[in-house]
């Protein structure tokens, strides 16, 4: 005779469903994080006499996919509106000559151009990249 494990044949009980997330969670507004919750507790619980169409997870699979893209261009969006405004204004200073500190010379040059570098915006002036901290007169 056979002895099996009794976890092996009992199945869980799927009258009790846990709460994963509040009745009044907006949606819209979902993790990815809490999407996965929500998927896998579904899944955890579901009837296995009775398993759900695995189009069903499919369709689950590709929305986890689209929420991570709106994510990452959220993320890229954001970032850009933190930058773009001091990248804006730095912008000014293209075709000025400023002097600045480099090291313990003090250097004349004209700006060429500016970029984020490090989450900080720097001045090309010739072979140089100059932090604003750096500029110390900014002629016309």
């Amino acid at each position: 005779m056979v002895n099996l494990d009794p976890s092996l044949t009992q199945f869980p009980d799927t009258s009790k469903k846990p709460k994963v997330v509040d009745a009044n969670y907006d949606n819209s507004k979902m993790s990815r994080e809490d999407f996965l919750k929500v998927l896998l507790t579904d899944l955890q619980f579901q009837d296995p006499l009775n398993a759900k169409d695995i189009s069903e997870f499919i369709d689950n699979t590709i929305k986890l996919k689209q929420m991570e893209s709106f994510d990452a261009i959220q993320k890229l969006a954001d970032t850009f509106s933190q930058y773009s405004g001091s990248l804006l204004m730095a912008s000014n200073l293209i075709g000025k000559t400023i002097t600045y500190s480099n090291g313990n010379l003090d250097q004349t040059g004209q700006v060429t151009g500016v970029v984020m570098q490090d989450n900080q915006v720097m001045f090309k002036v010739g072979n140089d990249m100059v932090s604003l901290d750096k500029i110390k007169e900014i002629s016309i």
